[in-house]
């Protein structure tokens, strides 16, 4: 969170989409991690956090 001025929401997802973990990434906090292992991370407004639960299995194309 180096030079990021406002907070971020952050998911943490395993390889089946399942939502791990999920925090409030706060400006010039220098290390955030999961609670559970996770292969995929999202990031969004801090709204996001109040839409999604731990354990919610969301859907997207992995592009990599």
């Amino acid at each position: 969170m180096a030079f990021v001025f406002f907070p971020i929401a952050v998911l943490w997802l395993d390889a089946g989409k399942r939502v791990v973990d999920k925090a409030l990434a706060r400006p010039f906090r220098p290390y955030y991690a999961p609670r559970s292992a996770a292969k995929y991370f999202v990031e969004g407004h801090p709204s996001l956090l109040d839409r999604v639960s731990v354990g919610d299995q969301l859907e997207f194309e992995s592009r990599v």
